[in-house]
């Protein structure tokens, strides 16, 4: 990935293009979640609920696409894989590691671990998000709660939060739910609403002062035992080309392709960069339409 990141890095100095401003524009101690959310959403030209769709939440799998094309768009990398290079035998291990961040004011770079749950990758690249916006780098592993006190990783909650499960929307259904039914309906509802998991639905409330620390933890443990049992299937087959396609930050692919058949970049750095080889070059890249 630093390869990766390091060949965008020059090819957009080379072709004249400029930084990108939004990289480190935010410090900790001297933002809030809110107006670091609102910012994001600028830059990202995303509306307050993105995720919805004719007025119904999208699946997770379509909203972290349109998250992930919002980020594309704006100048962010976003890669993606559950295995080492394409060996099927050496799955990466979510509880090591979720995603990472590499910051560059001309090309950041957000890698996330495929092996992780489908909420889990959104809330990751959500989170990944801010810290690009906070110039930081990280690997994150926070798997399954907050865990870390450190500010920068209060605020990247809060934020990711924000950016998910918007604060005035969630408390104005939390409570209409509760009226009629209990924590545990309010809970399971809004992970339909939102998308993301019921653990951040019940951060939001454990933060709002609507549940205990204990009714937390017991929707965390929960949660992460369904996890474990659906590891298994966590990693398909599935097409070969789609698969690798699926990897590769299509901004990223664009640039190299143009930059292959100019002559500025060879093709055995162009295999190396993509993971492919002269047979499966080709037919890895060419169909851009179907991403």
């Amino acid at each position: 990935m630093q390869s990766a990141q390091e060949w965008m890095c020059q090819d957009i100095v080379e072709c004249g293009e400029g930084n990108l401003p939004f990289v480190g524009s935010y410090q900790v101690g001297q933002t809030t979640a809110v107006e670091l959310a609102n910012d994001i959403r600028r830059v990202l030209q995303l509306h307050v609920e993105w995720y919805l769709e004719d007025g119904r939440v999208m699946p997770v799998d379509e909203a972290f696409k349109l998250l992930r094309e919002h980020c594309t768009d704006s100048g962010i990398v976003v890669m993606l894989n559950g295995v080492v290079r394409d060996n099927t035998h050496r799955p990466l291990d979510a509880q090591e590691f979720r995603a990472f961040a590499l910051v560059d004011e001309y090309a950041p770079l957000i890698f996330i671990n495929r092996t992780d749950s489908r909420h889990g990758q959104i809330f990751s690249l959500a989170h990944e998000i801010v810290h690009i916006w906070l110039g930081a780098e990280e690997i994150y592993n926070d798997f399954y709660q907050y865990e870390s006190n450190a500010p920068i990783e209060v605020l990247c909650n809060a934020v990711v939060a924000e950016l998910l499960v918007p604060r005035t929307i969630f408390v104005r259904r939390w409570r209409w739910i509760v009226e009629e039914g209990s924590a545990d309906d309010a809970i399971e509802e809004l992970a339909e609403r939102f998308p993301v998991s019921q653990v951040v639905i019940a951060r939001r409330a454990l933060d709002e002062g609507f549940i205990s620390s204990a009714k937390y933890q017991n929707v965390v443990d929960a949660c992460r035992r369904h996890w474990e049992d659906q590891r298994a299937s966590s990693i398909s087959g599935g097409n070969y080309y789609s698969t690798k396609r699926s990897r590769l930050d299509h901004r990223f692919v664009e640039r190299l392709v143009a930059s292959v058949s100019e002559g500025r970049t060879s093709y055995t750095d162009a295999y190396r960069l993509t993971g492919t080889n002269r047979r499966t070059f080709s037919n890895v890249l060419k169909p851009m339409e179907v991403w």
